[in-house]
């Protein structure tokens, strides 16, 4: 079933106008945070198995897509980010997150910064370090010159789709020189290996057995090092796992929501 968006709208915050889309209503609301060099439509295809039992929430992170710039070179600055776009939703009840790469990275952040209002994890080709990303970085550079067809191979699985290859990498020819170089500083930086044992909030972590970008052997980290996790391995997949299996990750995503938060 197919979930349209109740409201897309702009949100004031002190970093500027951040675009978000809402599907459906309900608590906790999920927060769903784009990959790198990317946008809201990152999530077209999961996000609508939400839709009849919460509240979800896609945005534009800043300096991505339709909201404001600047982008950031720093992790934290979404961190803030993020609690202020909550701020401006009326949001101070806790929230599920959930990221992709780079947006893991956030998504752990806010977790470690303002406990208190996450109250789940939902990580996709996630680590606390990305200090594997490299490669996929230098592709970056190169875009437009030859770093397409390379990234198309990075992203996705043997086993993907004919053609779904230019999903997912034409975002990454349509942003901001600047913005890509700031999302690339954030990738470089993070680490967070030492803090892993300080977040107790319920987390899910998937990631794909093929996964080029960060390995699945950084997903096994988290789930060792995180206080209250779960670990699911999708052994035909890729790093683009919500362009690569939408059906496999809505599924399993909203049977975890339903047992941590639908139980009772």
């Amino acid at each position: 079933m197919t979930i349209q968006p109740t409201s897309t709208s702009f949100f004031d915050t002190p970093q500027g106008k951040l675009f978000v889309v809402q599907y459906g209503a309900g608590s906790p609301p999920l927060v769903c945070l784009h990959g790198a060099a990317n946008t809201h439509q990152h999530w077209d295809g999961p996000l609508h198995v939400f839709g009849d039992i919460t509240r979800s929430i896609a945005l534009d992170l800043p300096g991505h897509g339709l909201s404001d710039p600047p982008s950031y070179d720093r992790v934290d600055e979404y961190s803030t980010a993020l609690l202020s776009l909550l701020d401006a939703m009326g949001l101070d009840a806790a929230v599920v997150e959930w990221g992709i790469r780079w947006v893991g990275a956030i998504a752990l952040q806010m977790a470690l910064d303002a406990p208190q209002r996450v109250r789940g994890l939902i990580l996709l080709s996630a680590g606390a370090t990305l200090d594997v990303v490299n490669n996929f970085l230098e592709a970056l550079k190169d875009i437009p010159d030859n770093g397409i067809d390379l990234l198309s191979h990075m992203l996705y699985s043997t086993h993907a789709t004919v053609g779904i290859g230019k999903t997912g990498v034409e975002a990454f020819q349509s942003i901001s020189l600047q913005t890509l170089r700031n999302d690339i500083a954030v990738c470089q930086a993070f680490d967070i290996r030492a803090r892993l044992h300080e977040i107790t909030c319920p987390a899910l972590i998937i990631a794909g057995a093929q996964d080029q970008i960060i390995p699945p052997d950084y997903a096994h980290y988290l789930h060792e090092h995180l206080a209250d996790s779960e670990l699911l391995i999708l052994e035909q997949a890729g790093h683009l796992l919500p362009i690569e299996k939408p059906a496999e990750i809505g599924a399993a995503m909203r049977s975890w929501f339903i047992s941590q938060y639908r139980s009772d």
